[in-house]
Parts: C-alpha cells; structure tokens; sequence
C-alpha cells in the first residue's frame, strides 16, 4: 500500500496547528503524518504515522501547502497539475478534489498584462501591470507549480513555476472552477525556487535560482478594506550573495 511503499519526500509542509505534517512523494503520494501517543517498541518515544492519504499525482509532488483552517491542501506535481483537496470531508479516508488549478481557469494571460482580474468578486484591478521592462516575451503561456504558498487570510495561492513566473490565484464561489487566475508575476529569468506571503496578505516575495529576490506589493491596503480601485507593482528588488 502507499502508506507503506518506499518513496523519497519531496515536499513537505507543518499543519497551521502544528499537529501533523503533509508530505509529498516521489511516487505521486501525498500523505498526512501524525504524532500517535502509543509507546513506539518500548521506547517511551511518541511516533508519527500516516492519518491518511491520496494518490494526488501520476509523477513526483513538487510542492504542497496548507490552507490557514487546516482543512483543505494543495500539492503540484511534475505532471503538470496543482489541485486543491478537502483530506478530511470525504468518507473514509477519501480526499475530495474540489478544485484545479489550470490555464482555462480565469481567463487567458495577456502578454501585456492588461488587467488579469476580471473574475475577482473584489471588482477592482489588484495586480494590472507588473511587466517594468517590457520585454518579457521569453516567458512561456503556462508552466506548471514548482512552489506554492497559501496566503495568510485563506483566500489567495502564490505559485511559482521553472520559468520563472509566478501567479497569483483567488478563490471565487461564483464560478464553476471555485478558483480563478488573478495575476502574473513577471520579472525573474530562473526558475522560481521561494515563495512566501506577508502575514497581512497585501505582499508576496519571489526568489529565484541566480539568487534575485522581489517584492510585490498587492494593492493599497486601505482601499482595499474600502473595495476601490487600486494598483500594484514591485516594490524592491533583493540581491542576494
């Protein structure tokens, strides 16, 4: 069985609380750890041992992530899919896919990044044009998740692929998907290796493999609380040694 298959770990993630850890395999598995009390042969020692598991991939996970309430996971794989799964919502052990995340999602990425969030249920522009030098033409239509990260507030997913975009998608009810692309990050010329949210949710960081790092600022905080118009754009740049 894949709960006990010999794999190599290629992702791994804490829970927000802290209690179990979701894992990523070589062999497609996404799995669910947690710390058991019961005596591990004697030893006086607590062990982990898998809660539950799907098989998420046909090829390796690349990368997983939480949801901040713990109840839904993501993981991406080297076959070109990032999925959203609720691991504990279904009967048994089954894991419900609720959603996907692919290029028919939202709508199709303009090369001038005219508007990318037609679809958000905010109805105001929160990424328009990243693009500072205009001649990121190399970048390829779609790539898939290399990384992924979960924004602070649940209602966003960063995602960063081996040519060196990043995406930013939100969650809307409103539509079939359940998800839509909300963003395109241009700027890096390597693959996007880290990513990470700023804990208010109105920032994300990209870091590269030539060890380029930059900030994106999401929008004015305050109009957004208010639902206006807003706009955003890179706010640093971080070479890294």
């Amino acid at each position: 069985p894949a709960t006990a298959s010999s794999h190599l770990v290629a992702a791994v993630r804490w829970s927000p609380d802290g209690n179990r850890l979701l894992t990523g395999g070589n062999d497609g598995v996404a799995r669910i750890w947690e710390l058991f009390p019961k005596d591990f042969h004697g030893s006086g020692r607590r062990y982990w041992d898998v809660l539950t598991w799907t098989q998420a991939h046909t090829e390796a996970v690349w990368t997983v992530a939480w949801a901040p309430d713990g109840q839904r996971v993501l993981t991406g794989g080297r076959d070109g899919f990032a999925h959203i799964w609720s691991p504990f919502a279904g009967p048994g052990s089954d894991w419900v896919l609720e959603a996907s995340l692919t290029p028919t999602n939202g709508i199709k990425i303009d090369p001038a990044l005219q508007n990318t969030a037609p679809h958000s249920p905010h109805r105001y522009p929160r990424l328009d044009s990243l693009d500072r030098d205009a001649n990121m033409g190399w970048v390829s239509g779609w790539a898939p998740a290399w990384v992924a990260a979960w924004s602070p507030d649940g209602h966003r997913i960063l995602t960063g692929s081996r040519d060196g975009s990043a995406r930013i998608w939100i969650e809307n009810t409103s539509l079939a998907d359940g998800w839509s692309l909300e963003a395109t990050l241009i700027g890096h010329r390597a693959e996007i290796w880290s990513l990470a949210w700023s804990p208010d949710s109105f920032e994300v960081l990209t870091a590269d493999q030539t060890g380029m790092a930059r900030l994106w600022r999401c929008g004015n905080k305050t109009a957004a609380e208010e639902m206006t118009n807003s706009t955003s754009n890179v706010s640093d740049e971080i070479e890294m040694a």
